[in-house]
């Protein structure tokens, strides 16, 4: 299997599975008398015949940087030297490749960590003589040394007199009994050899897990490809009810219940389970149970909506603002939920009484925040007990006769989500009987998705389930068809995601976007709508450019802190920042550029919809435009000035800096009066940052076209310039650069003053080469004094709002917008 060995190794690096999966999943099979013969390195090479060009570079620069080390398509070095000695590392490679599915093979040497030569010519330098003592010529001959065919390794790192097979076998924590206590333990089933492999996909993607099973035996697989600790939750409901028994130590865990499975795994380090039985004489592990929430219990009266009468709406009522405000999607946190009601809607389908769609008036601060909120009924044990999936999102507890459940958030129950799937596929309108009379579900849907939605009405309720993180909406993925997402704020008005989608994907030819498939509005007995869900397809993807650029900039400072700064790697680094960091799995700089501008230039076309044609940013919207960026930027002064006392010593002298050069910005504001912008105005992104781009095999994909969350629709429908989202993204290059070296961790002064130079020579080279990809594509000369200055404009206007945003929400991290502002009023001579 020559193309799964690459990958391996590329997984490690990049610490994602998603090499490994995806080689895999186009694994063809093959007889089942025959087997894959796997191995980390085959013809005394790590062969790299079998993977793109852009990934025989990648590896060449991580494993081979010296060419030395390099041989035809392929590199010439032993495992060890590989993975720079670090038994970790060489640790989870031979456990990867033990519980792979094939027949392994350890080329000599691997199971005692042997060196190799890398001045001896062709595959010589992974020749020479095995170690066995350190003896003579390591005890592989007793001939004079200078009569062996290859001289054997004698550097103070692997040389024979400190690694050999004598010495190894006399210590039980070498490497070569470890080596061998893995593969006893591997002998000891036969799901390793001849099982099937299943890949589970918990949303870290720094972990990889499968299961492996065969003839009534299975086993999981748990590695962390990452180089710090890592906590995964991982779905075994399949095994709920069995105590996983870890096999090199025959430690029994915790029974997995029906609920998530938590590990945590240290840097590199991985786990076999047997699920198949508890050893016999140990007793299974009973973890104390958190205790139940004090949530109050109504009796259900016929179907969900009738259990909503007048007195039990008042109790639920009275907890709605508590479960209001630890919801993710409540967006007046900094204020909290005050008094809230239910605004029943009424239910999607008299077959199902058990779901009911309403809508939730709450107070927050001075304003009303209205929310859309499914509720569903839930009944059984599973779903009030301790260790409840749903627990976080049940509002009350039910009771009809002797059975007991909850009423939960919907969009948590793959029943719910189906009638909405359902709902897109035959369309409408749904006619609601709730507490207003005549509202509607409008429905509209894209001839052209079809075959989209009938193959997510196909898909069975345990493969829909939510997407977790931090989110303003709700979005539920739909097996591998689709994605569906509930916007939860309602707001009366034209959705900007949903219009802008559809002009993209409908009327230009922008394939950067995923296609809308459906959406459902809430039409109210006015005339007035909102958006509540819209299905859109489904994206193969590896991550957000968020993490895939923090994460890969942060293995790239941890490997250069303690690197010695004269030494030709951090030279190569110095002069060239941004090789070997962020371009492993995507160009961050000219490819997302050129992609950005494809979605401006698309954006641009004139159709003759006066919603989209483009407008020149004649003196008017210029001075909208400076209006904008001076309240903003008043407003952060304001904050910056209450915060001075109380900031760290150079923290305090840059804000003072800032403070004291307000006469000037306000100058500076000021001279845009007489500007000629050549540029137009049209409709943008709105909120455009690395965190809107999923990464797709060596490409992106752009997402959420909502706009700023905190504006108003009308304000996000509002045409303005496209440089507005360029400096969205280069403001969220400087913060993926110094966020990254944020996480990297310690390091000493010397070592941080060269991180920080990296860090800002990567920052520019990759915004110039965004600029320059972007202005081409786009066709706008970013070069010229309108632009360039209107540019600086949004900057400025960007980095203030992060200012404010960052002294409310995040202080430790108050420098990074500090930095950028400071370093655009220099540019611009106003400090």
């Amino acid at each position: 299997h020559f193309p799964l060995m690459p990958r391996l190794f590329m997984a490690m690096h990049t610490e994602d599975r998603f090499p490994i999966v995806d080689i895999l999943e186009q694994t063809p099979r093959i007889p089942n008398n025959c087997q894959w013969a796997i191995f980390l390195r085959n013809h005394d090479e790590l062969t790299l015949e079998m993977v793109t060009a852009e990934e025989r570079d990648y590896l060449w620069s991580t494993y081979a940087s010296d060419t030395r080390a390099r041989i035809n398509l392929g590199i010439r070095r032993r495992l060890a030297p590989l993975m720079g000695n670090d038994r970790r590392k060489i640790e989870l490679l031979n456990a990867l490749l033990m519980s792979m599915p094939g027949t392994p093979t350890v080329y000599y040497g691997d199971e005692i960590g042997m060196g190799d030569n890398i001045y001896l010519g062709d595959r010589d330098g992974v020749r020479t003589p095995m170690q066995w003592s350190a003896d003579r010529n390591g005890g592989f001959s007793r001939a004079d040394p200078q009569r062996l065919y290859l001289p054997p390794i004698q550097d103070p790192i692997y040389g024979y007199q400190a690694i050999n097979v004598e010495a190894q076998s006399n210590n039980p924590a070498s490497q070569l009994n470890w080596t061998r206590r893995l593969i006893q333990v591997r002998r000891t089933k036969e799901a390793f050899g001849r099982g099937t492999i299943n890949f589970l996909y918990p949303t870290n993607r720094k972990i990889i897990a499968y299961t492996r099973e065969y003839a009534g035996e299975t086993i999981l697989c748990v590695a962390n490809l990452s180089s710090s600790a890592q906590a995964v939750e991982l779905d075994l409901a399949a095994f709920a009810g069995v105590a996983p028994v870890e096999m090199l130590g025959q430690s029994q865990f915790p029974l997995v219940r029906h609920a998530p499975y938590m590990l945590t795994l240290p840097a590199y380090g991985f786990f076999w389970f047997d699920l198949t039985h508890a050893p016999l004489g140990t007793a299974p592990i009973h973890m104390e149970p958190q205790p139940l929430p004090e949530f109050a219990t109504v009796v259900v009266l016929g179907d969900l909506k009738a259990t909503l009468n007048a007195q039990n709406r008042r109790e639920i009522e009275t907890v709605l603002p508590e479960f209001v405000g630890r919801q993710r999607w409540f967006a007046g946190k900094s204020h909290g939920a005050g008094r809230a009601e239910f605004v029943v809607l009424g239910a999607l389908s008299s077959s199902e009484p058990r779901h009911l769609l309403t809508e939730i008036v709450v107070g927050v601060g001075d304003t009303v925040q209205r929310y859309f909120l499914p509720l569903s009924a839930r009944w059984g044990e599973p779903h009030i007990g301790a260790n409840a999936v749903n627990l976080p999102y049940t509002l009350m507890k039910l009771r009809q006769g002797p059975r007991l459940g909850a009423i939960i958030d919907g969009t948590r129950d793959p029943g719910l989500v189906k009638l909405f799937i359902d709902m897109l596929e035959t369309g409408g309108p749904i006619d609601l009987s709730g507490d207003l009379s005549g509202c509607q579900l409008e429905v509209t849907t894209s001839s052209s998705k079809t075959d989209i939605l009938a193959n997510a009405a196909g898909v069975p309720l345990e493969k829909i389930a939510p997407i977790s993180g931090e989110q303003s909406n709700t979005t539920i993925m739909i097996g591998d068809e689709a994605v569906l997402k509930f916007y939860r704020l309602l707001r009366d008005g034209v959705q900007p995601e949903l219009e802008v989608t559809r002009f993209l994907t409908e009327r230009t030819d922008f394939t950067g976007t995923p296609s809308l498939v459906g959406s459902v509005e809430l039409v109210r007995p006015d005339g007035s709508r909102s958006a509540v869900a819209a299905m859109f397809a489904r994206v193969e993807n590896q991550g957000d450019a968020w993490t895939v650029v923090t994460g890969g900039l942060s293995r790239h400072f941890r490997d250069q802190a303690y690197a010695t700064p004269d030494s030709e790697s951090v030279e190569t680094v110095e002069s060239d920042p941004g090789s070997g960091v962020v371009l492993t799995r995507i160009d961050a700089g000219e490819m997302v550029g050129r992609r950005t501008g494809e979605m401006h230039r698309a954006l641009a076309t004139v159709t003759g919809d006066p919603a989209f044609d483009p407008e020149p940013i004649d003196a008017a919207a210029l001075a909208g435009f400076v209006a904008g960026a001076k309240a903003s930027a008043a407003e952060a002064l304001s904050v910056l000035a209450r915060l001075r006392d109380a900031a760290s010593e150079g923290l305090s002298r840059d804000i003072g800096l800032l403070l004291a050069a307000e006469a000037g910005i306000m100058a500076f504001f000021d001279g845009f009066e007489g500007l000629v912008v050549s540029s137009h105005r049209t409709r943008i992104h709105g909120d455009y940052h690395l965190g809107q781009l999923l990464v797709a095999k060596n490409d992106v994909v752009i997402l959420d076209f909502e706009g700023e969350p905190g504006a108003s629709l009308e304000e996000r429908r509002a045409k303005s310039s496209p440089l507005r989202d360029v400096a969205g993204m280069l403001r969220s290059f400087d913060y993926a650069a110094f966020a990254a070296l944020d996480r990297a961790g310690p390091a000493t002064d010397g070592a941080l003053d060269r991180l920080m130079d990296i860090a800002t020579a990567w920052r520019d080279d990759v915004s110039s080469a965004f600029i320059a990809g972007w202005s081409e594509v786009a066709g706008i000369d970013i070069e010229s004094e309108g632009e360039a200055k209107l540019l600086d404009l949004f900057l400025l206007q960007k980095a203030f709002y992060e200012l404010k945003y960052e002294a409310a929400s995040r202080p430790a991290w108050l420098s990074i917008p500090l930095r950028g502002i400071l370093s655009l009023l220099e540019k611009r001579q106003v400090l």
